[in-house]
């Protein structure tokens, strides 16, 4: 019975916007083939940002930059992925072919913020507005996961797509 209590009170929190607090983890990656690739990390306070051409023999970084985004720009950012429901997002996304074929994009986000973690993947899928449990029915990106790129954009100043 502790343990069913434990578990509902820790349910509610999953479903509820992130606190206005600057995360103590966040990494974004999107890659695929044929497509620019694009990640960052925090460390500390320091976002290191990259953006790496794949149609380059070797994937060559284009451009690496290191940011540290002000408390507007986080609350900012914390404002952002709650429009998207970032909060309410699956854990996977997937479209057929399954991940071994990669042929199109895979995105990724794992986050702490207050002790809060967060982890979300698609493979050619993305969450949709209204139940973000389904993914979208096409390859195209959704008003959410597009929400979250910009997000990422205003954070680091520089596209993120």
């Amino acid at each position: 019975m502790g343990m069913l209590w434990g578990l509902s009170g820790a349910l509610p929190a999953e479903n509820e916007p992130f606190p206005d607090s600057i995360p103590t983890k966040l990494v974004v990656h999107i890659d695929g083939i044929m497509r620019p690739l694009y990640s960052m990390e925090l460390s500390g306070d320091l976002v290191t940002y990259k953006w790496t051409d794949t149609s380059q023999p070797q994937g060559k970084d284009i451009k690496t930059l290191s940011i540290r985004p002000g408390k507007k720009a986080w609350a900012r950012f914390i404002k952002e992925i709650n429009a998207a429901k970032l909060y309410r997002w699956s854990k996977l996304y997937m479209n057929h072919p399954p991940p071994e074929v990669m042929d199109g994009t895979h995105w990724t986000i794992d986050m702490e913020v207050d002790g809060r973690k967060f982890h979300s993947e698609g493979y050619n899928s993305y969450p949709v507005d209204g139940d973000e449990a389904k993914p979208a029915d096409s390859e195209r990106s959704s008003p959410p996961y597009d929400r979250l790129c910009q997000a990422v954009s205003h954070l680091v100043g520089q596209e993120f797509q």
